[in-house]
Order: structure tokens, then C-alpha cells, then sequence
């Protein structure tokens, strides 16, 4: 388990508020900006996250070791998510407000005050115009440093005087003004609690004694108690407003009964869904997916799926768990759990990764109702065991620890078809346009996938399907006179833009393809893109099972291409030596002490297996000691070197964590980084985590050429840039700077070199085509120029290879299965 994981957290009190600065927490800020959505008149669904007290495995900014920690997935039904605790100031974690942000999400904090410690909070920032204005500054610029969208205000004592009541109102004008003012499209609500004279009286409505709360900011959250005579009143009290969409039912998961009325009871209001995470919390976590499912059926007749009218789509299908990490497809040779950008959490599951891989591998930015049974055109279950299946893989995915498996009985030339997302994006924005998609087909051979483009031309349908493979190989869907059709067949490698030919994914023995598609500038000109689907054709007339794997799908247009890849460089690496803590099993950590100030703990901690499977135990006062988790342990062995469990407990007690910086030369076309090391023995890279900060907070590991008494241990670490139009800067040192870290206790230190040590054996493999030279031993390339080189402080002399060789890099960072 990871003890070095940085960590988010609220703010307990009002002196920690107006003493809060920037700048101390920079991996706990969210970067993703949130993407445009299509404007709906209609009527609003706002999820308000209460999953156990909140601050769980989320609050871990690089990941947790569980792999089936609390996700969250139907982001295209929800306009509003809202993270929400007890704690005074409740700040999201990065890792929804990048998922959140990725599928258009408003993403806001809490703030609430509770009985008499509330009280009083309220009667010191509320006791004059400058303390309740000192406040909400600092509030927005919270949100603005952490790169979430607002506030949900919950208070829910009562406010002794009048002057104090104006001043409450006041407070709500002026955070609402400088919340827009400062970050756009954010949004202030009110929780239905406190009123106009200051009595705590919850109304379950928007009425008189209420609306003046209601009018300073963007929206009203209704208590849970409501009637259908409360929704009425509000209903025409939000009309008379001009903002019928801004009350939100409050919806208190389902034993209060408000889903099956607010259902029967339809007053075109908007809808807010509180700690929908009771799915997982009061049922089987083995059956979460089946039920979420279930669960968010249920409100189909209260959501508005979202429209999209940009590109590029992008999307591995990963939903942010896993018990293993896939990176382009390739298992790690000791597998872990998947990390989780929580997908929310984000949309990628947590271990060493961060939940920001989702999301992070986090490239989901469209979350798909999969159910199992559900028809062509996921609109409503079916029950027969026999109807196609669309649901996510756990056990294989491409990048991420999951995607999406399709299943179905398919006859030659009768087609299953799924729909995957609802667009409205007008093409003639763009110059050109290219699709690609990586599947796999598990069950049968004789089957394979097609993927339609739906456009629309004034009245005319068109239909584009994309067919990877040749022509007259399978059958191919018709259609009629009332939709036009044509054939699209994939490009070779050679014919697509240099970019996308760089970045295209090396073939490997994982069985994943990847065909690449134009879009013709004819339908550029003149259509709209309405739909995507994907189908199941097979050459047997006779009923095959054919089960087919979505790994990674994308729409770019060609104006997303940069004229260059983005350069990634080397700034600084700096030593952690704070003293840790460990992380305490969810079920038992608090943020609250015990009475008396001090934390009740075990004796000792769990802390990995030796290499015989026999758990390790680690006192509790050692565990500060503790500079790093190190993935070694289990690959070391009794008898090789002598390097027993002891030794090794020694050698992670003397190392110490430390932070990798970088910059990029053009950071605002990139969505996340990938980090890998690279062993300096072997050369084999190892995937540790996915960020997007330009920062890295390195906690798990390899030592290479471990020796007991060495002072000094060196590593490599590559960053490898993934832009927003998903695309992967290729393998390549021109852009995947190295760290090349000199490691001693307590003291790490960045080692200014240009190239990286090759592999014996890869050597001579160089390929001169893409620089012009062929480097040799005792040289040092960085670009065009090469060196000689010098032997280092023990005599040992680096060993370099070409900056523009992708073929290389690639092979060293796929893992091989073997």
C-alpha cells in the first residue's frame, strides 16, 4: 500500500479559510477545463455525492490500491455534480472535477454549518460586509486555484439577528457576483434550510420566506419532505421568476419515497439526486454495476441525455477500475491494480496511477449505459438472455482497466447494431476528419466490427460505414432509398497525416487493431454528425457467438493536429522527507481525533507479501521512516544476492520520495501526462501513473542493480505527453524528456544528461533513417548533435542510442505478457 500518496482534504475551520494560500498543494489542483455542451431548455439533474462522509480512496490524488472503489459513470445525464461532506469547506477532489469536466459537468464544493459550531462560524464571517466579503473571496479563489466551478452554501443553523440575516443575504449576492465575475460558467446554490428571518425551518419548496436567498444566487436545492401542493408553488413561483429550471427537487436516494413521486409527479422542475452512492453503500459491492444500472434506469423519465456539437470525441471506455492496468493493450509483467482517476473518479481506477488516469487513462469523455440486454437503440431493457449484450470488460482493456465488450448471436448479413453516442456537431467547422477505433474480436474469427457515421443534410440521411476490413471479406449493411450510403475503408499507415502516422499505436501480440477512417470534405461541406454506432457482422449463415472488445474510439479533426508534437522538459526533482503517515483502512480513518487528541492505531501494519506470499508487518512507529513502496518486493527472491525481506525493509526505510517537475512548450494542447520508468539494466519501462499536472509525486519504484551498501541509487523516468484529441505523443526522446534521478538518503538530485542508456543487444538495431546517423558507443545524441561522452564519478560509462528513434523506445516501453 501506497504511504506516500499525496492527499486532498477540506478546510476544518474559518482561521484555516481566511489563512488558506496557493500554491502549497499543486497536485491536488484539477486542470481539465470543461467541455462545451449543447444548450438545453429543459429541465436540469444535479448529483450531490455523499458517499460515506466522503474523502475515501478519492481523496488520494495517485491512486489507491482497491479496484473496486465507488465509481461514477452516467456523466452525460447530469449537468450539475456537486462533492459533499460534513467537513466546513468541502473541497472536490481533482479527480472528479476532471471527470466532471471532461463530459461538461458544472463540478462544485460545499460549504455547510451545522448546529452550534455552525452558529458561531456564521456569526463571525457574517458580523460585517467586509468579514462576510473576506470570506467569499476567498471561497472563489479556492475554486478558481483548484479548478472547480462554485458552491453548494448549506446552512443549516440558525441565524440570531436581523442584522445577520441581511449580512447572509448580502454574502449570497456578492459570492455570486465574484464566483462569475472570476470563473466562467460557475454556479452558486442555495440548500433549502435557513429563513428570511433567520429561523432554521426547512420548506421543501421555493416560496416567500425563501426567495430572497434564491434570488442572489443560480439555484435553489429543496429539502426532501416536499408534497405535490410544494412542487406546484414552486413551479409557479420559479416561472414567475423567469428561471423555471433553476429549483432542484431534492431527491434523498430512494427510502424517502421522492423517486417514485417526483416520477407519478412531473412539474417540469430540474431534479437533485443526493448520495446516489448509496448503490454501493447498502448493497453488494460484486453486483455495483448491475445495480447502478438498475438505479439510473429508474430515473430515465428525469434525465436529458447531453449533446455534444465539438469534436474531438475521445474515449478509451475506461471507467476508472480495474484489478489490472492495460497501457496500449500490454498487461505490466507483475500486474497491480488499475488506478483511478476516480473517475469520477475519474474515470480510471486507483493504485499507483491516479485517478486521474481515467477519469487521468482517463480519456473518457463519454460514459456509456451499459446494460446487459439492452436493444439497438438504448432506449429501454429487454429480458431474453439472447438479446445482444453491451457491457465493460474488466478482465482485458487497451488503455485503462476496462472498455467495452459487445456480445451477440449474429447471423451472415443480420446485423447487431449498438448506438454509442448522440452528437450534433456541424461538420463544416472542420477541414478534415479522421476516425479511429482499436477493437479486438475474442469469439468468432469468422466475425468482425463496422462503425456508421450518421449525417444529415437538410432532410436527406446519410449514412458513412466505416469498414476495417477489405471489401467482399463480410457483410455489409444496406439501406433503402430514404438514407444514402457509402463505403469507407481504412487508411494505411502511410496515407494519414504524418502526426497521426507517428502516433499510431505499434502492433504488438495482444490482438488489438487499430484502423484509421476519413471522413470526405463532400459531408464536411454540407452535414451534420447526429450518431455513432458501432455493429457485429459475420460470413456464417449460421448463428455465431461473436464477442468483440472497444479499447479505444476517436473522432479528430485535422485541425487538432498541432504542427508539432509538444515537448515535454526536465525542470527539477525535489526530495520528500516529511515525515509519513499511513493510510488507514477506509472502514477505521477519520479526520477527526479521538477526545483526548490522539489517533487510535493498530500495533502494526500490513505492508505487502514476502516473496514466499507470507504477510509483512510493519510496526506502527516505524512506518515514518518509510521513504517509499517499492513494486521489488515481490519480484525479489531468496538466494538471488541474498536480498531477503529484511534487506529489503532496509533499503525502503534509506530511499526517499521525491516530486519530478516538468514544462512543456505547448501545455494548453495536452489533457495528461504518462509516466514511466525505465530500468536502467534492462531498459524495460514500467507505466507508474497518469497526471495532469506537470508534476509527479514518485512513491512506487524499481531499484535497479540493487547493492546493499551502495550509497547512491540512479533511475530514469520518461514523460510522455497525451493531447486532448487523445492522441499519444509517439515513443520518441525528442518529446518524452528523460529524468534521470541520483538518488542518496534523503538527498535526490536531477542528473543533466541528453540521451539514456540502450540495452545491450538493442544497439546495434538503430534505425538512421529518421536522424541520418547510426550513434555509437561513447557518444551521446541530443537532436542532430552528438558527443563524446565522459565516464561518471564510478567509472561507468553511459551507454546512448539516438533522440529521434521511435522504433526503439517503443519496443522498451512495451512490456512483454512473457
Amino acid at each position: 500500500m501506497d504511504r506516500r500518496n499525496p492527499e486532498c482534504h477540506p478546510l476544518f475551520t474559518l482561521e484555516e479559510v481566511l489563512s488558506w494560500q496557493q500554491n502549497e498543494d499543486k497536485l491536488c489542483v484539477a486542470r481539465i477545463p470543461k467541455r462545451q455542451r449543447k444548450p438545453q431548455d429543459k429541465p436540469k439533474l444535479l448529483v450531490c455525492h455523499d458517499f460515506k462522509g466522503g474523502y475515501l480512496e478519492d481523496r488520494l490524488v495517485q491512486g489507491c490500491g482497491r479496484p473496486n472503489a465507488y465509481r461514477f459513470y452516467h456523466w452525460h445525464l447530469v449537468d450539475t455534480f456537486v462533492y459533499f461532506s460534513h467537513y466546513f469547506v468541502t473541497i472536490p477532489p481533482p479527480a472528479w472535477t476532471n471527470a466532471g469536466h471532461r463530459h461538461g459537468v458544472t463540478v462544485l464544493g460545499t460549504v455547510i454549518t451545522e448546529w452550534n459550531d455552525g452558529k458561531a462560524r456564521c456569526e463571525e464571517f457574517l458580523k460585517t460586509e467586509d468579514s462576510y466579503k473576506q470570506f467569499a473571496d476567498q471561497l472563489v479563489q479556492i475554486s478558481k486555484y483548484y479548478g472547480f466551478d462554485g458552491w453548494l452554501i448549506n446552512i443549516e443553523n440558525k441565524i440570531e439577528t436581523e442584522e445577520l440575516v441581511r449580512n447572509l443575504t448580502g454574502f449570497m449576492e456578492y459570492l455570486t457576483k465574484e464566483q462569475h465575475k472570476h470563473v466562467q460558467g460557475s454556479q452558486i446554490i442555495w440548500y433549502d434550510s435557513v429563513l428570511n428571518t433567520g429561523e432554521l425551518d426547512w420548506q421543501n419548496a421555493l416560496n416567500d420566506k425563501n426567495r430572497q436567498f434564491f434570488d442572489g444566487c443560480d439555484g435553489i436545492f429543496l429539502n426532501y419532505c416536499w408534497k405535490d401542493e410544494h412542487l406546484e408553488s414552486s413551479r409557479v413561483t420559479a416561472v414567475e421568476a423567469k428561471r423555471p429550471f433553476d429549483v432542484y427537487v431534492g431527491i434523498d436516494r430512494v427510502w424517502r419515497g421522492c423517486l417514485a413521486k417526483m416520477r407519478e409527479k412531473k412539474q417540469n422542475l430540474s431534479v437533485a439526486i443526493f448520495a446516489p452512492g448509496w448503490v454501493m453503500e447498502k448493497h453488494e459491492v460484486e453486483n455495483f454495476t448491475q445495480n447502478e444500472n438498475k438505479f439510473w434506469h429508474l430515473l430515465q423519465d428525469l434525465c436529458y441525455p447531453c449533446t455534444y456539437t465539438t469534436l474531438p470525441i475521445s474515449t478509451t471506455f475506461c471507467q476508472g477500475f480495474g484489478e489490472r492496468f492495460f497501457d496500449n493493450g500490454v498487461l505490466p509483467r507483475f500486474p497491480r491494480p488499475v488506478p483511478s482517476e476516480k473517475n469520477r473518479v475519474f474515470v480510471e481506477k486507483k493504485n499507483c496511477f491516479g485517478e486521474k488516469i481515467l477519469k487521468s487513462s482517463k480519456r473518457l469523455l463519454f460514459s456509456i449505459p451499459v446494460v446487459k440486454g439492452w436493444n439497438q437503440t438504448n432506449q429501454a431493457p429487454v429480458e431474453e438472455e439472447t438479446e445482444p449484450v453491451m457491457d465493460i470488460s474488466t478482465d482485458d482493456a487497451f488503455i485503462g482497466g476496462t472498455c467495452l465488450r459487445l456480445e451477440a448471436d449474429v447471423v451472415h448479413s443480420n446485423f447487431i447494431k449498438y448506438s454509442l453516442f448522440s452528437l450534433d456537431v456541424d461538420l463544416k467547422q472542420y477541414t478534415s476528419v479522421y476516425v479511429s477505433v482499436t477493437y479486438k474480436i475474442l469469439q468468432d474469427p469468422d466475425c468482425d466490427i463496422f462503425l456508421e457515421l450518421h449525417l444529415q443534410h437538410d432532410d436527406q440521411s446519410i449514412v458513412l460505414v466505416l469498414l476495417p476490413f477489405p471489401d467482399g471479406d463480410k457483410p455489409v449493411p444496406t439501406y433503402g432509398k430514404d438514407k444514402a450510403c457509402m463505403y469507407v475503408h481504412a487508411l494505411s499507415t502511410a496515407s494519414l497525416p504524418k502526426l497521426l502516422n507517428l502516433s499510431s499505436p505499434q502492433p504488438n501480440n495482444t490482438r488489438w487493431k487499430t484502423k484509421m477512417f476519413p471522413v470526405y470534405s463532400l459531408y464536411l461541406k454540407f452535414c451534420k454528425l447526429t450518431l455513432v454506432k458501432v455493429g457485429l457482422t459475420t460470413t456464417d449463415p449460421q448463428p455465431k457467438k461473436c464477442i468483440a472488445l472497444l479499447g479505444d474510439l476517436k473522432i479528430i479533426p485535422g485541425d487538432a493536429l498541432p504542427e508539432v508534437f509538444p515537448c515535454a522538459e526536465c525542470i527539477s526533482v525535489k526530495t520528500d522527507t516529511a515525515t509519513s503517515y499511513p493510510l488507514i483502512d477506509v472502514a477505521k480513518n477519520s479526520f477527526k481525533p479521538d477526545e483526548d487528541g490522539t489517533q487510535k492505531h493498530p500495533n502494526s501494519f500490513e505492508w505487502g507479501v514476502d516473496a514466499y506470499g507470507n504477510p509483512i508487518n510493519i510496526p506502527y512507529n516505524e512506518l515514518d521512516k518509510m521513504r517509499v513502496s517499492c513494486h521489488t518486493l515481490r519480484e525479489f527472491r531468496p538466494g538471488i544476492g541474498g536480498q531477503l525481506c529484511e534487506v529489503l525493509y532496509q533499503l525502503i526505510t534509506s530511499l526517499d520520495c521525491f516530486t519530478l517537475h516538468w514544462k512543456a512548450d505547448n501545455p494548453d494542447i495536452i489533457d495528461h501526462y504518462r509516466v514511466y520508468q525505465i530500468k536502467i539494466d534492462s531498459g524495460v519501462a514500467k507505466l507508474l501513473g497518469h497526471v495532469t499536472e506537470p508534476y509527479f509525486k514518485v512513491t512506487w519504484f524499481e531499484i535497479p542493480d540493487y547493492e546493499k551498501d551502495e550509497l547512491t541509487h540512479h533511475f530514469k523516468f520518461v514523460i510522455r505527453p497525451v493531447l486532448k484529441n487523445g492522441i499519444a505523443v509517439p515513443l520518441d526522446y525528442n518529446y518524452c524528456k528523460l529524468f534521470h534521478v541520483a538518488s542518496k538518503k534523503e538527498v535526490a538530485s536531477l542528473v543533466k544528461d541528453s540521451g539514456t542508456d540502450m540495452p545491450e543487444g538493442e544497439k546495434e538495431d538503430v534505425d538512421s533513417n529518421d536522424t541520418g546517423n547510426i550513434v555509437k558507443e561513447g557518444q551521446i545524441c541530443d537532436g542532430e548533435n552528438c558527443e563524446a561522452i565522459n565516464s561518471d564519478k564510478e567509472g561507468k560509462t553511459e551507454k546512448t542510442h539516438s533522440a529521434g528513434n521511435i522504433e526503439n523506445l517503443t519496443q522498451q516501453l512495451h512490456i512483454s505478457d512473457e
